[in-house]
């Protein structure tokens, strides 16, 4: 049986997707995966929707070692992550791209998850740094546990 394809008119785009989530934690591969996004988001006209998700568990361990502890920690990822989204956003804007932005508390792949259920998005824009001496498949654990997880495409983006 053979896969067809969607009729499309001369000079149309037709996109397999219609809603684009794209995970930042701050990293040059997250911010390229962001940068994809958006062209991507503009050439097809999708909405974007951009998060960032402290990290709880790890929240807890290294605020358990440090002289502000875990809630002066959590302020400062707070405020961090503002800043990235704020900039994907104006990025995103300067492309005429609609791009909502969105701040949770948790574990990165279970928000991540959730976030694609509830909002019923159907590609997950990841970054990924390839460390070919990790035991987990091409990249980080949140990655690979989001590629697990997520019921929808995921695109890496070195």
């Amino acid at each position: 049986m053979q896969a067809s394809l969607p009729e499309a008119n001369p000079g149309e785009h037709v996109s397999p997707f219609s809603r684009i989530l794209v995970p930042i934690d701050g990293s040059d591969a997250s911010l390229r995966a962001a940068t994809v996004a958006i062209r991507m988001a503009a050439v097809h006209a999708l909405p974007m929707l951009a998060i960032y998700v402290v990290d709880v568990a790890s929240l807890d361990q290294v605020g358990a070692a440090s002289r502000e502890g875990a809630v002066g920690l959590s302020q400062q990822l707070e405020g961090k992550g503002r800043r990235y989204l704020d900039y994907v956003k104006s990025v995103a804007k300067r492309y005429g791209v609609d791009c909502t932005t969105l701040l949770l508390r948790g574990i990165p792949h279970a928000q991540i998850t959730e976030v694609v259920r509830d909002r019923g998005m159907d590609l997950v824009v990841l970054g990924a740094s390839i460390n070919p001496g990790r035991s987990r498949a091409l990249t980080g654990s949140t990655a690979c546990d989001v590629i697990a997880s997520v019921p929808c495409s995921v695109l890496f983006v070195k």
